[in-house]
Formats: C-alpha cells, sequence, structure tokens
C-alpha cells in the first residue's frame, strides 16, 4: 500500500508543480508592451509579451496614408476599418495619433500608436503632403500674412517647405 502512496503523492506534486507554472506564464502574459519603430517610411507595429516575444502587428506605408493625425476615439467608432490595431497605452492622452491606410493583407486599417515629436518629425517627409499640411501647419503660421493669397505665393516661389 506504501509505494501506491508515494507514486500518488508524486503525481500531486508535479501537478500542483504544474499549476503554479502554468499560474505564472498567464500572469507575466498580461504584461503587453507595444513598440513603434520608423524606417524608410515604414512604421513597424510590435506588440511585445512578457519582455521576451516579440509579435509584428502590422507595417505600414506612410505614403499609403488616407487619414492621420491626433486620435479621437470618439470620431473613430462609428467608421467601418476591417482591422483596427490599438498599440498605445491610453487612447485619452494627448500624444497618441492615428492613421488610417489601405494595407495588403488587412484591408481597410486604423492604426492608433503612440508618437513622440521625433518620430512624428521622421513621418512627416514620407506622409502626403495634403496630410502634413493639415496636422502639422499651425493657424499661427496663417496669421502672418494679412492677405489670403500668400501662401499661395510661397507654394509658387517653391518655398512651401517654411511651413512644414
Amino acid at each position: 500500500m506504501l509505494p501506491y502512496l508515494y507514486n500518488f503523492a508524486t503525481i500531486i506534486l508535479l501537478l500542483v508543480a504544474g499549476i503554479i507554472y502554468g499560474a505564472y506564464w498567464l500572469f507575466i502574459s498580461f504584461s503587453i508592451e507595444f513598440e513603434t519603430s520608423f524606417t524608410n517610411g515604414e512604421l513597424d507595429i510590435d506588440k511585445i509579451i512578457a519582455r521576451k516575444r516579440r509579435k509584428r502587428l502590422a507595417t505600414v506605408k506612410c505614403k499609403d496614408a488616407q487619414a492621420f493625425g491626433q486620435y479621437k476615439e470618439s470620431e473613430h467608432q462609428q467608421a467601418a476599418y476591417k482591422t483596427r490595431i490599438i498599440a498605445c497605452d491610453d487612447p485619452k492622452s494627448d500624444n497618441v495619433w492615428y492613421m488610417v491606410v489601405e494595407h495588403n493583407t488587412l484591408g481597410r486599417t486604423l492604426a492608433v500608436f503612440n508618437a513622440n515629436e521625433k518620430l512624428l518629425k521622421a513621418m512627416k517627409t514620407y506622409l502626403p503632403k495634403t496630410l502634413v499640411f493639415e496636422n502639422f501647419v499651425k493657424k499661427a503660421d496663417w496669421l502672418i500674412f494679412p492677405s489670403g493669397d500668400a501662401p499661395a505665393r510661397f507654394a509658387a516661389a517653391g518655398r512651401l517647405e517654411y511651413f512644414l
């Protein structure tokens, strides 16, 4: 009878150890971070799980952006997107930006991400100029011109980069 008791105790001990190990992995899997990297006009969005595993969520090309700007959750709730990638700490913070692109495999995609000034500055050169003009030209820049045709004169002279 005693050998059976040792076998039973060993099985219980291994089972408890397996449950503890599984609970540990489940607990650390809740540690999720997002990383964005920008290279040659492509924004890579990665999900880092437990600071060990990395999963590429998407790679989007800035030149293909259909919309871009600071993210406001209320503006995108009713919009039809095939894929939504929310890769930010808090969607309500100030440094959260969005980009809408037509992705090859993901379809019409909304990518929401945290962006600092360095990332935004690098993205400006690859985004369509209409989106750059809408998002980065401050209204104060227009105030220096008393007449409304001054930006057109600068564009004709090839000096529109001043505003961008």
